[in-house]
């Protein structure tokens, strides 16, 4: 069995390094990855992650991803869907450091791909810094408080991370969680 390439790109002028989580890989049952499966290269601000495997999607590997990323509230994706992934091919975990004015923050975050019955497979990105009620957001934590939140956007086979000063972390966080705290979720 073949394995392919699978690329998803992270940019931002504030990523200064992106790691490979050891060990955090998951796969369909029976189908192939490469060692190691997942390699990083970087060009100026973007990030090329790429999984070296085979793509067959599975509820078991989604129901993994879902479990690591703590729920829908804590996920995004490149295709727009409004629900937790019922089924992924590969998910697995990297470590990327931003640097924000001085400050160094390293966050863990967790990407799954599938979707291969689809015409455009779906990339997922979770964890518990990202914050989803609408608008995806990155939260960057200092002593256990927010410090900085980051806007995530994304593209077909990307996600990007932007800088937004514009109110503090408090009230910008309120603001994004209004309609989930009104709707009781």
């Amino acid at each position: 069995m073949n394995t392919y390439e699978h690329q998803l790109t992270f940019t931002s002028d504030l990523i200064t390094n992106v790691t490979y989580m050891a060990r955090s890989f998951h796969i369909t049952a029976d189908q192939p990855m490469q060692s190691p499966p997942v390699t990083i290269t970087q060009n100026g601000s973007d990030w090329s992650i790429t999984a070296h495997c085979a793509c067959k999607d599975s509820p078991n590997v989604a129901g993994d991803f879902n479990e690591v990323c703590e729920g829908q509230i804590h996920t995004s994706n490149t295709g727009q869907v409004a629900s937790l992934p019922t089924d992924l091919s590969f998910c697995y975990g990297v470590i990327v450091t931003f640097s924000v004015e001085e400050t160094v923050y390293e966050v863990d975050l967790f990407i799954g791909h599938g979707g291969h019955d689809t015409q455009q497979p779906v990339w997922w990105l979770g964890g518990a810094n990202v914050m989803n009620s609408g608008k995806a957001m990155l939260l960057l934590i200092s002593y256990n408080q927010i410090a900085h939140i980051l806007t995530i956007s994304s593209t077909p086979d990307a996600f990007s991370f932007a800088f937004e000063p514009v109110q503090t972390p408090v009230k910008l966080m309120l603001s994004a969680l209004k309609p989930m705290l009104l709707s009781g979720f």
